[in-house]
């Protein structure tokens, strides 16, 4: 806890400090993946899943099967797959509201009309990580808005595990939002098959999606090819409470973002400093029944 009114200038500026993803000393070992990708297509992305991923899968293809699909789903938690239904329907009903008219014109002068046309983009690749754990937040977060604009080819694609199987909840997510293209693929080497295109992966006009050091300098130094989106960089939240609030769910709101890794940031701005302290009290318990890796994210932060 911190008395902003009695810190000094380095300990808010400390406190305000945002990590940035220098890639310079990835930059090389990237450009060498990228280009090995762009030689041999299939071929390069199966032995670097080998060799980053640790995974080994040259009996499946590239592409998920339907079977993989239906297996997934059938493997999850109903209750699980509650959660992912009502978070989905919510983000779908939000996203709705941005979408634009096809045509929005206005008569400027008598005869004279002038306005916008909104159009999609043909392609996308999504990329979701799997590194610290399972992501269908961000399957649904980066699907959603693509699928409610209308683009017509959406590609995911999503480290695998060691025999090559991915994330059951990411597939239930993306067949609930209608999307099948699922490649079992990540890393840098990843989003060189989406600027490139491979044998199997074709190649796309946007990248988006949060990754690993390699995976964002592999999206930078591929910016000339393909869209890259804004930078997405570790988890980062301000909440503020007027000391009113239920000092649990605010506690569980802190977590929530600070389990993402040990470069998160999660911060609670309140004038109520019993208030404050009822939350501090809370966190360690809380942490402390938080199974790992999150329970060391978690202390990292905090």
């Amino acid at each position: 806890m911190y008395q902003w009114a009695t810190m000094d200038q380095k300990d808010k500026d400390r406190i305000f400090f945002r990590s940035e993803t220098d890639i310079s000393q990835v930059a090389d070992s990237v450009r060498q993946i990228l280009h090995e990708v762009k030689s041999h297509g299939d071929q390069a992305l199966r032995r670097f899943s080998k060799e980053f991923d640790k995974a080994d899968f040259d009996h499946l293809p590239l592409q998920v099967t339907p079977e993989e699909f239906a297996h997934g789903v059938s493997s999850l938690d109903k209750t699980v797959r509650a959660a992912l239904d009502y978070a989905i329907e919510n983000i779908t009903r939000f996203h709705q509201h941005q979408v634009p008219r096809t045509v929005d014109l206005q008569e400027i002068r008598p005869g004279v009309w002038a306005g916008e046309r909104a159009t999609p983009i043909d392609s996308v690749g999504l990329y979701i990580p799997r590194g610290r754990g399972s992501f269908p937040s961000m399957l649904y977060m980066l699907a959603i808005p693509a699928v409610l604009a209308g683009v017509q080819k959406i590609a995911i694609i999503t480290p695998p595990g060691p025999g090559g199987e991915v994330d059951a909840a990411c597939l239930y997510a993306a067949q609930k939002i209608g999307i099948t293209t699922v490649y079992r693929v990540g890393g840098a080497h990843g989003i060189a098959a989406l600027a490139y295109g491979t044998q199997t992966i074709p190649k796309v006009l946007k990248v988006i999606g949060p990754g690993s050091h390699f995976v964002t300098a592999a999206k930078r130094l591929l910016s000339d090819l393909i869209d890259p989106g804004l930078p997405a960089g570790p988890s980062e939240s301000i909440l503020w409470s007027d000391g009113t609030g239920d000092p649990q769910r605010v506690a569980l709101d802190l977590l929530i973002e600070a389990e993402h890794g040990g470069d998160s940031s999660a911060l609670l701005v309140c004038e109520d400093s019993k208030f404050a302290q009822s939350v501090a009290d809370i966190l360690p318990a809380m942490i402390e029944q938080t199974p790992e890796p999150r329970r060391s994210f978690l202390n990292q932060v905090f």
